[in-house]
């Protein structure tokens, strides 16, 4: 059964929120981590941009940083070793937001 105009538009946005995260994932990779040091959660400063307007009109990125030694008992740990950063999009549709959100692990090379 063929999709709907609304189901097309829907899958054609998702894809496009898709293909807008993993380019930040990739211009992230390409960073290093070192752009990322003493970025986390407990310094305050986890935020690297908040509803940002991507280079796609329509759709919005946030930008988070954790840092390892922001998850519960590794507070010993040392800091801005390994960083979790997490892309969130969010587009309309239908009067809703909708998101779409990926994840990357980078850790500091010896």
């Amino acid at each position: 059964m063929p999709m709907s105009i609304a189901e097309n538009i829907s899958a054609t946005q998702k894809s496009d929120a898709t293909y807008v995260a993993i380019n930040e994932i990739e211009n992230i990779k390409n960073e290093g981590i070192e752009a990322y040091i003493g970025k986390s959660v407990a310094n305050g400063n986890s935020i690297i941009a908040e509803n940002e307007e991507t280079e796609k009109q329509g759709y919005y990125k946030t930008i988070t940083v954790t840092d390892y030694t922001d998850l519960e008992g590794k507070t010993d740990k040392t800091k801005d070793i390994v960083k979790k950063v997490n892309v969130k999009i969010t587009y309309m549709f239908k009067a809703k937001e909708q998101t779409v959100e990926l994840s990357t692990i980078l850790t500091k090379e010896n």
